[in-house]
């Protein structure tokens, strides 16, 4: 059966695990909602700043190309105008090449090259565009194939200043350093991607910024769900280790504090189980509150009254068995005394010798041997000498139709065993069954150890047995009735009963011969014999 603090400490401890489990889910919950929000707005300031930096770069672009585009002469031929643009491009060194657009849409660069750009649709835009410039896609050289934006600005006649501004500075601010791994995207006006760091991690997190310069423009970031969600995780690995080394020291403390409160009362309980509550010795245990001192002194009391109760209900019993016992060996001392006055009368009148003497002293000699100076256990040589007593005064009324045979596998002097219970029992033996047989017979008393236990047997042969009597009288000995005719056995039964607190006495009939039988145990038969 299951303790009382294991029971409390099983229940604290799923309240303590169940508060654990809200407070892990409410740090959750707040830092979803504070600590997300941050994460948040600190990739989208990341985005933003590198839009910053993208915008800023092509405002300083387009304030150079606004003052180049002044030292344009109309005047002036496109080779002329091409070589002023070339001396001041070089001077600026960041882009790749200068040019002007001429009515047919041929752009002819400070390089040498010229070709259309009729088709393109910056060069479509800037036709019907009122603004002061226009910024093409990211394309890429064909003569070395880098990242460039095409600037044009209108200048008379459907003519445009060009400009190929070199992109590398807009790849470096995209592969700046941010606060995790992340791929950055340039993408166009169409939703096209222009520029790319790298491929979009699987379900990544995104965060886009304009580029104001460059409407349509807008720089992503895309973050990998699992450093976005990082922080989440880590504090989840320390709520859940705080709260494990929490909840082991709650623990801990709560067993300790519960078993020392209910330590006395487990040993009160243990102590009520193992002991038959008739040591009226206190129990000491060390007591952590009033509550449990107060339920121990209060056991403490309740033991010793116990103890003093026991003590006067054992003497009040031990009192009137003793009367009862007393009672009993009365009835069966004149029983005898009457038949053997009998006897030595019927002598007397028949008989003029010195048989009378003889039964006279027999019969002093068994009345010495069976008031034994008022002792209740005797020897149990001294039982079976007043058998032989007994059956030496019948046989001078029975003569040779009676004969006594003993049989002892021990020493009869190393037990003790309660006085006159044999005699009785030979008694019976004699008149319900040996003086029914014409021929007489012999009773045999048997005297064998088994396995713990004395056992004394009479038997004696008998006519034919009234079986259904038999089981009556052993039913009798069993229940502690009493049945016509068994005086004897009812009495020396009741004896055994009340001496040694159960059933001693049994009946049986088995080859043609009744056994009566008294079972003790070896150990209750080794008492000194006492004095009453």
């Amino acid at each position: 059966m299951q303790k009382l603090s294991d029971k409390i400490l099983k229940n604290v401890r799923a309240v303590i695990f169940a508060a654990m489990v809200v407070l892990i889910g409410l740090c959750f919950a707040v830092t979803m909602l504070m600590v997300r929000p941050r994460i948040d707005t600190l990739f989208t300031a990341v985005a933003q700043t590198k839009a910053g930096a993208i915008d800023y770069f092509l405002n300083r672009r387009l304030k150079e190309l606004a003052l180049l585009r002044q030292v344009y002469q109309p005047q002036g031929s496109t080779r002329e105008n091409l070589d002023a643009f070339d001396t001041y491009g070089r001077m600026l060194g960041v882009y790749a090449s200068l040019g002007l657009v001429d009515e047919e849409g041929v752009v002819h660069t400070t390089s040498g090259a010229s070709f259309s750009i009729r088709e393109r649709d910056y060069y479509q835009k800037a036709l019907v565009s009122r603004e002061p410039y226009v910024l093409s896609e990211v394309l890429f050289s064909q003569e070395d194939n880098e990242p460039i934006v095409i600037v044009l600005m209108p200048l008379e006649d459907r003519r445009f200043f060009s400009a190929a501004i070199g992109a590398q500075y807009v790849v470096e601010v995209m592969e700046g350093s941010t606060p995790f791994p992340a791929v950055t995207r340039l993408i166009g006006p169409g939703g096209q991607t222009d520029l790319e760091t790298g491929p979009l991690p699987w379900q990544a997190r995104t965060y886009l910024a304009q580029v104001p310069v460059h409407p349509g423009w807008q720089l992503e970031i895309g973050v990998s769900p699992l450093y976005v969600d990082a922080i989440f995780y880590l504090l989840g690995g320390f709520l859940l280790a705080g709260f494990g080394l929490m909840y082991r020291g709650l623990n801990r403390a709560l067993t300790r504090r519960v078993e020392a409160e209910l330590r006395p009362l487990e040993a009160i309980a243990r102590d009520m189980a193992a002991t038959d509550l008739t040591d009226p010795k206190p129990l000491e245990i060390d007591a952590h509150s009033a509550e449990t001192a107060g339920i121990l002194a209060g056991y403490n009391t309740l033991r010793q009254r116990i103890a003093a109760l026991l003590e006067t209900v054992q003497a009040e019993q031990k009192s009137r068995m003793e009367s009862d016992y007393q009672a009993l060996l009365e009835q069966i001392k004149p029983h005898f005394l009457y038949n053997t006055l009998e006897t030595i009368q019927v002598m007397a009148l028949d008989y003029e010798d010195d048989r009378i003497g003889d039964a006279l002293g027999l019969l002093g000699r068994y009345f010495r041997l069976s008031l034994a100076d008022g002792a209740q256990l005797v020897p149990l040589g001294h039982e079976l000498e007043l058998v032989r007593t007994y059956v030496q005064l019948q046989k001078l009324r029975y003569g040779e139709r009676l004969h006594l045979k003993i049989q002892a596998e021990l020493r009869p002097e190393e037990y003790t065993v309660l006085k006159f219970i044999l005699q009785p029992v030979v008694e019976n033996a004699l008149y319900h069954g040996i003086k029914l047989l014409p021929q007489g017979g012999t009773i045999t008393v048997r005297l064998t150890e088994e396995e713990g236990w004395l056992l004394i047997r009479v038997e004696n042969p008998c006519p034919e047995p009234d079986t259904a009597r038999l089981d009556e009288l052993a039913r009798a000995l069993e229940t502690g009735q009493k049945l016509p005719g068994s005086n004897g056995l009812y009495n020396v039964n009741q004896r055994l009963r009340l001496r040694y607190g159960r059933q001693c006495l049994f009946v049986g009939y088995g080859g043609e011969q009744v056994q009566v039988e008294i079972r003790l145990k070896q150990e209750e038969c080794h008492e000194y014999p006492d004095r009453g």
